[in-house]
């Protein structure tokens, strides 16, 4: 569905240019080494379903999101 193109900046990824991609841990999206460096984040339906602290690797606009949202209530 991304035609072989970083979710984020569009770059080129995988496919034929064989550039790494990785896999984000929030939305499971592909993208590319320069959006992903770096981030990693516990994932909040992980902890609530399956009580699941560990941090994983996440795309750097999931990082921001969920840095504005951390201190708001989500769930009733």
């Amino acid at each position: 569905l991304q035609k072989f193109r970083c979710f984020s900046c569009r770059k080129s990824i995988g496919g034929s240019s064989f550039l790494p991609f990785k896999v984000c841990g929030f939305d499971a999206k592909y993208y590319c080494e320069e959006c992903m460096r770096g981030n990693e984040s516990p994932i909040p339906s992980r902890i609530i379903l399956n009580w699941d602290h560990k941090p994983r690797p996440i795309c750097r606009a999931s990082k921001d999101f969920l840095k504005n949202i951390y201190d708001r209530p989500i769930i009733r």
